[in-house]
C-alpha cells in the first residue's frame, strides 16, 4: 500500500516538475536572446571615444575652381582640390590611365580632400600638366603627384596611375579621400582618420 501511495505521489509530482523545468528552460532561453540582442544593439552605436573631435572648417569660397589648396594642419598635410570645367574634362579623359573610380560628368565630386602621402608615409611631390621633368612617362603627363621615395603616381583626384612610376607587377592604391560635408559656405571634414 505504501508503495502504491509513493508511486501515485511521484506520478503527480513528475508532470508538475516537468512543467516547471520546461518553464525555467524557456525563460532562460528568452533571457539569453534578449541579452544577446541588447549587446548587438549597443555594438552598433559608435563609441564616444572613437568619434572625431577635431573638425576642420574651410570656406568654400576661398577655394577658386581650378585651385589645389594645401592645408598644413596637424597631424599632417591635407590637400583640397576643386576642379574647374577644363580639369573635370581632363580627369574624365584619363580614365583609361588610372584606377577606379572612372569619372563621368554625372558622378565626379565637386571637391577632393586627401593627404598626399605615399604608402610608406613619404610626402608626394606635385607636378603640373606639361612639366618638363615628367617627359620620361610614356603618356602625356596629366598633372598629379609622384612618390619620390618609392613607387607611385596619382592624378589630382587621388586615383593611382597605372604603370607610371611603378613596375607593372606593383599595385599602387588610390589616395584615401577624407569624408566631408558642405554646409552653406563651409567645408567641414575630420583631418584624423578613425581606426
Amino acid at each position: 500500500m505504501a508503495l502504491r501511495a509513493g508511486k501515485r505521489h511521484c506520478e503527480t509530482i513528475m508532470p508538475n516538475l516537468r512543467r516547471i523545468l520546461l518553464t525555467l528552460t524557456a525563460a532562460m532561453f528568452l533571457s539569453g536572446i534578449i541579452i544577446i540582442a541588447l549587446v548587438l544593439f549597443n555594438s552598433l552605436k559608435p563609441s564616444v571615444s572613437k568619434l572625431p573631435t577635431d573638425i576642420t572648417s574651410v570656406k568654400l569660397s576661398s577655394i577658386e575652381p581650378g585651385v589645389i589648396k594645401a592645408l598644413n594642419k596637424l597631424p599632417g598635410y591635407i590637400v583640397i582640390f576643386r576642379p574647374n570645367k577644363k580639369q573635370i574634362d581632363e580627369l574624365i579623359a584619363i580614365n583609361n590611365l588610372v584606377n577606379n573610380p572612372k569619372f563621368t560628368l554625372m558622378n565626379i565630386p565637386k571637391l577632393f580632400i586627401y593627404r598626399p602621402l605615399g604608402s610608406s608615409g613619404c610626402r608626394l611631390l606635385r607636378y603640373d600638366r606639361g612639366n618638363d621633368e615628367m617627359q620620361w612617362t610614356n603618356n602625356e603627363w596629366p598633372g598629379g603627384w609622384i612618390d619620390p621615395c618609392h613607387s607611385g603616381a596619382w592624378d589630382y583626384a587621388g586615383r593611382a596611375m597605372i604603370g607610371i612610376n611603378s613596375s607593372p607587377d606593383f599595385e599602387v592604391e588610390n589616395l584615401q579621400p577624407l569624408p566631408y560635408t558642405i554646409e552653406q559656405d563651409e567645408i567641414l571634414f575630420y583631418p584624423l582618420t578613425i581606426e
